[in-house]
């Protein structure tokens, strides 16, 4: 299920102009599926944006957690993944709402 917070963070993304990809689950009889094939726990937001003309192009990539959640060693693979290949890896709380508005400023 989509939460308030993964909104929020792709609503700011959309406003500040990022190209966003974002896998989003739906409900089905069997409770809520994300179909997507591949390997387990990738990240919730991949965006990317030019920083001003002519500069290099941007690659950020969000896990997008709620309260106490943390991520899933799956999750933390990809995350360090990204990281190795020089995109600016970030895992936000709705309590990083600040930081995650200045990031994606």
């Amino acid at each position: 299920m989509r939460s308030d917070w993964e909104a929020t963070i792709e609503q700011y993304a959309t406003l500040k102009g990022w190209l966003i990809h974002h896998d989003r689950p739906a409900r089905t009889a069997k409770g809520w599926r994300t179909c997507i094939t591949g390997s387990k726990g990738f990240p919730d937001f991949l965006m990317t944006r030019w920083r001003t003309p002519g500069e290099k192009v941007r690659l950020v990539v969000i896990e997008a957690k709620t309260n106490s959640d943390k991520p899933t060693p799956h999750q933390r693979a990809w995350l360090d993944h990204f990281r190795q290949y020089g995109a600016e890896v970030y895992v936000f709380y709705p309590k990083d709402q600040q930081t995650m508005e200045k990031v994606l400023e």
